[in-house]
C-alpha cells in the first residue's frame, strides 16, 4: 500500500501497524532524523547497533507502509523518508483533532 498525502483512516492503521514494532519505529526515528537525507541500510544499522542484515524485513514493511522509499542511487539498499506520507499522517491527525 502506498500511502499518499491525503490518507485514509484505513491506510492511517495500516501505516500506524507499520510503526508497532519497535525495530520498525527505531528505523523510522533515524530516517526522520536524517531527512531529507537517505541512508544506507548499513548506515541505518550502524545507527541502531545491529546487524544490516536484521533490517531488512522492517526495511521491507515501512517501505510497503509508505513510510519510506528506497532510492535509486549508487548504493543499492539505499533509504529514505516518504515526506508526503508523513504529511499526511499529521494532516490526518489535524485534522481529527479539530473534529474532536
Amino acid at each position: 500500500m502506498k500511502a499518499g498525502a491525503n490518507l485514509s483512516d484505513e491506510e492511517a492503521v495500516h501505516v500506524l501497524g507499520a510503526l508497532a514494532q519497535t525495530t520498525r519505529l527505531a528505523v523510522f526515528r533515524v530516517l526522520m532524523a536524517r531527512a531529507p537525507h537517505a541512508l544506507s541500510a548499513a548506515e541505518i544499522a550502524a545507527v541502531l547497533k545491529v546487524k544490516a542484515s536484521s533490517l531488512s524485513l522492517p526495511l521491507t514493511r515501512l517501505k510497503g507502509a509508505g513510510l519510506i522509499r528506497q532510492v535509486a542511487d549508487k548504493r543499492p539498499g539505499t533509504y529514505a523518508l516518504d515526506r508526503k506520507c508523513v504529511r499526511g499522517m499529521a494532516r490526518l491527525f489535524e485534522l481529527k483533532a479539530a473534529k474532536a
